[in-house]
């Protein structure tokens, strides 16, 4: 049985993530931390002129179709307390993760771990960032692959977390799976469902894991919140609606050696 803290974030997706974890034999969920995220976009009142808003208005949707209805349907055992995004890092939490002494804390989509927390955990910190590193880091990691037509490079890294962005050693990642008509949200939200699962392997088989040397990569592109502008977003849709993920599944065996997997035999 392995002993563990989630640190996730309140959105319908991280709902998904901490019950489905709550869910499972050989998993016993010490306590649950979620950070109150503010930034949730209105579906109701979409403004129809900024394809920006309508982009993340429709990312609601399409987890409501994905999570919506496995949230209201199982019951919320992961023993989860709100609190405010970067509150984890005060003392009181701290002190609180290190009495419970879980093997191991699980982190998906939470505020950044300061060192304090992390050098209490080294190596027991185990961190999920969508995207591929080390060819995509920073924020919005699966959504300028469309941009830039590297749908090869739309996953996920499962890391031991340290105390850069995204810079842990990689344990394990996976590819998303993409099916010829999708949208962005899609694939994302796909990708979450399997990830969780994948996660979920990982932690309750953690004994079988053998370190990883990947070769060695060249610099990845690094992206911040402003590079998510209206033009990007035009262009991501641009080459949705010109067939991209189709041409991607026609020629993905040769485009996906651009960006080799670190991977677990157990996990494949």
């Amino acid at each position: 049985m392995k002993k563990i803290v989630i640190l996730t974030s309140s959105e319908l997706r991280h709902k998904y993530f901490k019950i489905k974890f709550a869910q499972q034999d050989g998993i016993h969920i010490l306590k649950t931390f979620c950070d109150i995220n503010k930034n949730n976009y209105d579906i109701t009142n979409v403004d129809y002129k900024n394809i920006k808003n309508i982009h993340f208005s429709s990312r609601s949707q399409v987890e409501k179709d994905f999570f919506e209805e496995y949230v209201k349907i199982y019951q919320d055992f992961s023993r989860s307390e709100n609190i405010k995004r970067g509150e984890i890092n005060d003392d009181k939490y701290i002190e609180e993760i290190y009495n419970l002494n879980p093997d191991f804390i699980v982190t998906y989509g939470c505020c950044i771990i300061k060192p304090k927390l992390i050098n209490l955990f080294k190596n027991r910190i185990i961190n999920v960032h969508l995207g591929l590193s080390p060819f995509y880091f920073g924020s919005g990691t699966n959504f300028h692959p469309f941009v830039n037509n590297d749908l090869s490079a739309v996953g996920c890294t499962f890391i031991y977390m340290d105390e850069g962005i995204d810079t842990g050693k990689i344990i394990h990642q996976m590819r998303a799976h993409i099916d010829p008509c999708d949208s962005i949200h899609q694939v994302g939200c796909r990708l979450i469902k399997e990830m969780t699962q994948k996660f979920i392997d990982l932690i309750k088989n953690f004994d079988q894991v053998t370190n990883k040397d990947p070769q060695i990569y060249k610099n990845g592109k690094i992206y911040k919140r402003i590079h998510c502008t209206e033009e990007s977003v035009r262009v991501a849709y641009k080459n949705i609606n010109s067939s991209i993920c189709l041409h991607y599944l026609i020629n993905k065996n040769k485009l996906d050696l651009n960006f080799p997997l670190v991977e677990q035999d157990f996990l494949c």
